[in-house]
């Protein structure tokens, strides 16, 4: 990483790793370990304070990675080499002193580049993923220490593993409020707004995942 002095820093990433795969019911038999290699370029621009532009290419490479065995649904197997590229971009953008807005986006394109399901989309991983989140404060109001905040998130479609069944898209709302006064902060958060039935994925042997419901959470916070 390295910081220009008109506010862009550049980065390179590389990176190896190595995971020791366990547990009775996974492989047939003893699992390989998951073997990985990441390269990703990218930079972080920060042209005014609270405001600031991220965003990377990446490409790795798994192998040994677990996927779903279409013949027999109470093991896994290890596909020979899976590649994921893509590319992300962030921007957090200080609007007003009150409202601040963040937006991402990712793009993926991983697929099976050996072994079984060779040229196939690796399953449960989608294409396209975006999010807006939008947090308001409310000291015009006369209330500096409440903040409102509302987002949507896009889950673009994924597969199953090869390439038969597809999971399709799905746009989910989650929101916030927050009260700070002194060392203490509530806040309530709501994700899935709107209670949206959703599938999250569906796996080659045949069986779909919902997705969670409405949550609300709550939680108090002390700081010292």
């Amino acid at each position: 990483m390295y910081e220009l002095p008109f506010g862009v820093t550049p980065y390179v990433t590389y990176a190896q790793s190595f995971n020791p795969v366990f547990g009775s019911g996974v492989c047939a038999t003893v699992c390989a370990p998951q073997r990985g290699e990441m390269v990703e370029l990218g930079f972080k621009y920060n042209p005014t304070p609270g405001n600031a532009i991220n965003g990377a290419i990446f490409d790795t490479t798994e192998r040994n990675r677990l996927a779903s065995d279409p013949d027999d649904d109470r093991f896994s197997i290890q596909t020979g080499k899976v590649r994921i590229r893509g590319a992300e971009l962030e921007v957090l953008a200080r609007v007003t002193p009150e409202l601040d807005l963040i937006g991402a986006y990712t793009y993926l394109d991983a697929r099976v580049e050996s072994g079984d399901n060779s040229g196939k989309h690796v399953e449960t991983v989608p294409d396209h993923q975006a999010s807006l989140w939008a947090k308001y404060r409310l000291s015009l109001l006369g209330l500096p220490g409440v903040t409102l905040g509302g987002g949507v998130r896009y889950i673009g479609t994924s597969w199953d593993g090869t390439d038969t069944l597809r999971t399709p898209d799905y746009t989910l709302f989650d929101a916030m409020v927050r009260y700070e006064t002194g060392s203490w902060r509530l806040q309530v958060n709501a994700s899935n707004l709107f209670d949206k039935r959703h599938l999250t994925t569906c796996l080659a042997r045949g069986d779909c995942f919902l997705g969670i419901g409405r949550t609300v959470l709550g939680s108090v916070t002390y700081k010292f």
